[in-house]
């Protein structure tokens, strides 16, 4: 008896700091969609410290940094995002940036990073027509040589 109300204790307690991470991310959320990015940003930092492997956490803030056009940043926590759980939205975000440091730069890592991206995002997209999914085949054509 004793065993499961200590579990019963964990438990909520558990979902007691769950549910608070899911408000302090809506939170953070409602500042970015007010406009308030460098205070949107500054809440998600706190939240990726705190919350280090919630990909959904560097997923916005990777976003909320490409929005304001930081893009080493925004690489960095798209990267740990992607690492944590791939994504569509940041294999897409990631093709973009990785091409625009192509473009800046000439490395040509940034072509093959881009191309993984944008592989990515195809293999994980759902497969209807879909806007994104024309970007990501047209920009993989391009990287790999072939014109439309």
């Amino acid at each position: 008896m004793k065993i499961s109300t200590y579990l019963f204790g964990f438990l909520l307690l558990l979902t007691a700091l769950l549910y608070a991470s899911e408000e302090q991310i809506r939170e953070a959320l409602d500042l970015a969609n007010q406009g308030k990015k460098t205070e949107a940003i500054q809440k998600f930092q706190t939240l990726a410290t705190e919350n280090p492997n919630d990909p959904r956490i560097h997923l916005s803030l990777g976003l909320l940094y490409q929005s304001t056009d930081q893009d080493d940043q925004a690489i960095e926590q798209l990267e740990q995002a992607d690492r944590l759980k791939p994504s569509p939205e940041a294999s897409f975000a990631l093709g973009h940036l990785y091409e625009a440091k192509l473009m800046t730069t000439k490395n040509p890592t940034y072509k093959e990073k881009a191309k993984a991206a944008w592989q990515t995002f195809l293999n994980l997209a759902p497969s209807q027509a879909d806007h994104r999914r024309k970007v990501a085949e047209k920009h993989l054509r391009r990287l790999e040589g072939h014109d439309e």
